[in-house]
């Protein structure tokens, strides 16, 4: 089980539980100016993750910028993200046409201090199935990483924040390490996607989870906040 087993068929997943020999791009340095050299060796792996991902979509290798709200920039036409934690790397990528919006998180099984308990979570998430499941799952961390998730595949399309309590997530058990769950946005615009489908999964001590759009979103072509010449992309010859 991985992050593949959370994701919509047609999504290509690239990861790695180390930091692998690789560089930075430079149209890639401005967003980890300054950070130690563990931090430059995740973000460097990461984005090799993607980058493997976007070759095998047909993508020559170039730099994936981080965007105003620390997004990666990814050529058109390309939704998902890029995730990290101890232990793990990796990326999630598709074609639009697949799924129109797309966000990854990968989490080490932990406790939230209680003090972000109700930072995260609304007052009606935390009784119910939200709070069964298996014993070294926080429901609260569940409920981190599934908002988590919606903010990547929300934040990309339309360029707004999203707080933790603007989402109600619903999750649904199926057996003891894996599930499934609705994410209600709750401060959708008419244009913007005001629900995400999602999956979540737990092993080796690492929670996993997606999220997805499903449709709703006729315009996201033109509300994207990149394009080819900010991304540098250009598809491989075949």
């Amino acid at each position: 089980m991985s992050l593949r087993s959370v994701v919509p068929a047609g999504v290509l997943v690239e990861e790695s539980r180390q930091d692998l020999t690789t560089t930075v791009f430079p149209a890639e340095e401005a967003g980890i100016a300054g950070a130690v050299p563990s931090r430059r060796a995740e973000f460097a792996t990461t984005r090799l993750c993607a980058r493997r991902a976007l070759a095998r979509l047909g993508f020559v290798a170039s730099a994936i910028p981080v965007g105003p709200s620390r997004q990666p920039l990814l050529p058109p036409g390309i939704v998902g993200s890029l995730t990290h934690c101890d232990g793990y790397r990796g990326s999630a990528l598709c074609r639009a046409q697949v799924v129109p919006a797309l966000g990854v998180d990968v989490e080490p099984c932990r406790q939230l201090p209680a003090d972000l308990r109700p930072v995260v979570a609304r007052s009606d998430e935390l009784t119910g199935p939200a709070s069964t499941g298996p014993d070294d799952l926080d429901p609260a961390l569940l409920l981190f990483s599934i908002k988590e998730s919606v903010y990547k595949a929300w934040n990309p399309i339309t360029g707004r924040w999203l707080g933790f309590h603007d989402v109600r997530v619903r999750t649904r058990w199926r057996g003891r390490r894996s599930g499934d769950f609705r994410a209600d946005v709750l401060i959708a615009r008419s244009a913007e996607p005001a629900g995400f489908d999602g999956r979540f999964a737990v092993q080796d001590a690492l929670l996993f989870t997606a999220a997805w759009s499903t449709g709703g979103m006729a315009t996201l072509c033109s509300t994207l906040s990149h394009s080819m010449s900010q991304t540098g992309y250009r598809a491989a010859a075949r």
